[in-house]
């Protein structure tokens, strides 16, 4: 029984994990670093 409710314990803890990244996902869209900076030119340092 206790083996039972060990992996019982680590499935809600695994799910709860899931459900929480997906909700903010969901919500919290990764953001478009091409945009960020444009195009960078090089430039020289003496």
């Amino acid at each position: 029984m206790k083996i039972k409710n060990a992996v019982l314990g680590i499935a809600i803890v695994v799910l709860t994990i899931f459900v929480t990244v997906y909700g903010i996902n969901t919500f919290y869209e990764k953001p478009v670093y091409d945009d960020f900076c444009g195009v960078l030119k090089g430039c020289r340092v003496n």
